[in-house]
């Protein structure tokens, strides 16, 4: 009764009178068995129930269920994995558990005991030649479940293309489940190298890209440190720039090198300079203080023009018709050089004698050139000099040698007056004679001219 009731429930016959019928329910049957309902289904009973007594051997399978890399370059699209020479890294190999033994590792040389990833070919990459399930995602591997080993190695220094195999195996038993591999391109020059980057160092050496060094790619300043120069950049990666320069490009300014207080004065004024090379270059276009000359301008810059009468005391002929009273002294008068005569009259010593004192009584050498003073020694260039007296009795005084400038009378001395804004001497009155073109009755020529009438008239008596 207990298997008929198994039977029902686990088949899902009916126990309506329709299905299950005794036999006495039949014509001419007198005993109560099962009906035909219940032996229709028997033959399933049996086949289900065989299975229980049936014993199955142990198997061991696994799937490929992934595979992946870290700290590597590139890999995307069917391409292969880059890595810089001697670079570390790790990759991993997923599989699922599709036999009917769990996975374990306990060191005995049992199926299923002692599974592990373990290496078949190719190149290891510094690798250990087994990864076990202990150090893998699972320590138990049921049947159904999914499990990841990850292998840490490091590329070789060379370059080329390298290929990792690798297999599940249960030590001492069998290796089972695929072959499963990964390609790796060692280069210098691997996938994402090239790209310009930033450094992380200052001014221009914050340029990089991205390189292979030290076994990984890394972003490699382009530019190195060098000696700062002035260009706006900081050239020596300091986070400073032009550091050492006193001007930056383009930069003008305006410069004078004059003494102080000259700038702005007279002739003198300011000039520009520009930055070259980040020092301040050449003053362009300033005036800087002269010597004083002659021009009725300020050349010095010291406020004054013409001060200290420039270009005076120099010899001159000044413009006087006939006779020998030309030569003069130059004097700077409203800002031009003028000749002013020495003396007013002609000498009538016909020879120069400079080695006595001159006269104003001719002699038998004269022609000398100008009158000198009775009062005042002659100098043995027989030149007069000027005074600030006048006292001389034969000729008319004047002051050459330039004079002290003034406003007015009140800013001049000894007598003298301000004329042209100079102090001058005031001329004394005359009391000797005064320059002729004609000859004078003393000469040679005279005296010839009377001899020759004298004889002519004795003849005529």
């Amino acid at each position: 009764a207990t298997l008929m009731d198994w039977g029902i429930k686990k088949f899902g016959i009916s126990r309506s009178r329709s299905v299950i019928r005794g036999h006495r329910e039949h014509p001419g049957q007198s005993t109560s068995c099962p009906g035909n309902g219940i032996l229709n289904q028997m033959n399933k009973m049996v086949q289900s129930t065989s299975n229980f007594c049936t014993t199955s051997k142990p198997k061991l399978d696994a799937k490929f269920a992934g595979q992946g890399a870290k700290g590597v370059y590139g890999g995307q699209n069917g391409q292969y994995y880059s890595l810089c020479p001697g670079q570390s890294f790790q990759f991993t190999f997923s599989v699922t558990n599709t036999g009917t033994l769990t996975w374990i590792d306990n060191g005995k040389t049992t199926a299923g005991q002692s599974v592990r990833l373990g290496f078949k070919s190719g190149e290891r990459f510094g690798a250990p030649t087994r990864i076990s399930v202990n150090n893998a995602s699972l320590k138990t591997v049921k049947p159904g479940q999914k499990v990841t080993f990850t292998i840490s190695g490091k590329a070789p220094n060379k370059t080329g293309k390298f290929k990792t195999e690798w297999q599940m195996i249960s030590e001492g038993v069998q290796w089972f489940g695929p072959t499963m591999y990964l390609t790796f391109n060692i280069s210098t020059l691997p996938t994402g190298s090239g790209k310009s980057c930033n450094s992380g160092q200052k001014g221009v050496c914050a340029t990089g890209k991205m390189q292979c060094q030290s076994g990984k790619l890394a972003c490699v300043a382009t530019v190195k440190p060098s000696t700062e120069v002035c260009d706006s950049k900081d050239n020596d990666c300091d986070g400073q720039t032009d550091e050492t320069c006193d001007c930056k490009p383009g930069e003008t300014q305006p410069c004078y090198g004059g003494p102080k207080g000259t700038q702005g004065k007279g002739a003198c004024k300011s000039g520009r300079q520009a930055c070259v090379n980040g020092k301040w270059g050449t003053c362009n276009g300033q005036s800087l203080p002269g010597k004083e000359v002659c021009d009725g301008k300020d050349n010095d810059c010291d406020g004054a023009v013409d001060n200290g009468n420039p270009g005076a005391g120099q010899f001159c002929n000044p413009s006087v018709s006939g006779g020998t009273c030309k030569e003069g002294q130059t004097a700077c008068r409203a800002g031009r050089l003028v000749c002013i005569p020495a003396a007013a009259c002609q000498d009538r010593e016909p020879v120069v004698t400079p080695d006595r004192r001159e006269s104003n009584t001719p002699d038998a050498g004269g022609n000398d050139r100008i009158v000198i003073p009775t009062d005042k020694p002659s100098k043995p260039d027989n030149r007069p000099k000027p005074d600030t007296k006048s006292n001389d009795k034969t000729v008319q005084e004047v002051i050459v040698l330039g004079g002290t400038p003034c406003t007015t009378k009140k800013d001049c001395r000894n007598g003298q007056d301000c004329l042209s804004g100079t102090c001058k001497a005031v001329p004394a009155a005359s009391g000797g004679c005064s320059c002729s073109t004609q000859a004078p009755l003393t000469t040679p020529a005279f005296w010839l001219l009377g001899l020759l009438f004298l004889l002519g008239w004795r003849r005529r008596s």
